[in-house]
């Protein structure tokens, strides 16, 4: 375990809005949808004029968005000319990055961070408020390359640069050969499995590869349905033994909720849930309309209550992590499985996490990596029993 650094957050005396109200030439926004949403929000919040909105040549359609009519990037450089940028999409895709790059290179450009399953932004005052936390969760990781990577992470959160951001990035090849590497027999739980392709991913690192099918069990879950069944054909078609699908969430508690279905990635609680103290849906209660609309009844398991075997555990389900290692701190004390954890749906879960994992775990060592993307996602721990 390495040291913490007391000094290194005492640095910023401005965040990412505070660069972005003082910017002297017009700013516009790149791109529309969630993450627009969120920050036009914070923006008009804080007072930060935004000019207007353009997006990629191949989405131009005269659109509107939020009251602005979009335009496209040639449009603004012919008739702007200066300008200043705020990137409020993100993508996997190399070609996107490659396209913001060559922005960057022409305009000031600033991605700003706002995260992904709500809450506080990770601006001045949550970083005074948090810093004690930050600092000690610092001193949890196992490598240098994770404190590099947990200070670039904050350095990114802060500053809204792009080149803290990108420089912390790395592949998942090191992951499985290094860091957390898997074995024949492994009983794998996944958390969040989507459409399969976190299965898809385990097979491929297990020894013999994929066509090796070296497990000995795979039990996943999604709670969202369209995943689900695509997760199901992927099963079916693959010829895959020994795997039990859960069409369910995880959580603190057994119970039933309201989710809200996004047809993939992103799912997320509707409201207050109508359950008991039991833990089943209340007798005779029903949600408003307005609920009912707004979400699906859906179970969510406490993993703990199942008795499942696990050597691997990874975990992705949309800023519901802390909660869900709450519902399978047995398993995890009990049973010392690898772990692969999202840390980045919401603004404290890169130390929240770390911190409550460890002291549960205190005998594991911890690791920090990202993975190419952008904005922060793919955000991920990894842990194991010390060697």
């Amino acid at each position: 375990m390495l040291k913490a650094n007391t000094e290194l957050y005492t640095q910023y005396d401005q965040d990412v809005w505070d660069r972005l109200k003082a910017c002297p030439l017009p700013l516009y926004l790149y791109g529309t949808g969630d993450g627009a949403d969120k920050i036009l929000a914070v923006c008009r919040a804080r007072g930060i004029r935004i000019c207007g909105i353009f997006v990629s040549d191949e989405f131009y359609r005269g659109q509107t968005f939020q009251g602005f009519t979009c335009r496209t990037l040639s449009q603004l450089e012919t008739t702007v000319g200066q300008f200043a940028v705020a990137v409020a999409f993100g993508s996997h895709l190399p070609q996107l990055k490659s396209r913001v790059l060559d922005i960057a290179a022409r305009h000031p450009l600033f991605m700003p961070d706002v995260p992904v399953a709500g809450g506080p932004v990770f601006d001045r005052d949550f970083l005074s408020a948090n810093r004690d936390r930050i600092e000690e969760a610092r001193a949890i990781w196992a490598d240098e390359d994770s404190q590099r990577v947990f200070d670039q992470i904050i350095d990114y959160k802060m500053t809204g640069s792009i080149e803290p951001l990108f420089a912390c990035e790395s592949d998942k090849e090191e992951v499985f050969s290094r860091l957390i590497p898997l074995g024949s027999g492994e009983d794998y739980i996944d958390l969040g499995a989507y459409n399969g392709d976190t299965i898809r991913e385990f097979l491929s690192h297990v020894p013999g590869g994929p066509s090796s099918f070296s497990y000995h069990s795979i039990c996943a879950f999604e709670p969202e349905r369209h995943s689900f069944k695509k997760l199901s054909q992927y099963v079916e078609t693959a010829g895959l033994h020994d795997v039990s699908l859960y069409f369910g969430g995880v959580g603190a508690l057994t119970q039933d909720r309201y989710l809200n279905d996004n047809h993939g990635r992103g799912s997320h609680l509707a409201g207050n849930s109508f359950v008991s103290e039991t833990g089943t849906e209340a007798a005779g209660r029903q949600p408003s309309a307005g609920l009912q609309a707004s979400g699906r009844l859906t179970h969510f398991y406490r993993v703990d209550d199942l008795s499942l075997p696990c050597s691997y555990l990874k975990m992705d389900v949309e800023g519901a992590e802390a909660k869900a290692l709450d519902g399978l701190k047995e398993l995890l004390t009990r049973q010392q499985p690898k772990l692969n954890i999202a840390v980045y749906h919401k603004s404290g879960d890169l130390f929240t996490l770390p911190l409550k994992l460890k002291k549960w775990l205190p005998q594991y060592q911890f690791f920090l990596r990202r993975h190419p993307c952008f904005p922060c996602w793919e955000v991920n721990l990894y842990a194991r029993p010390s060697f």
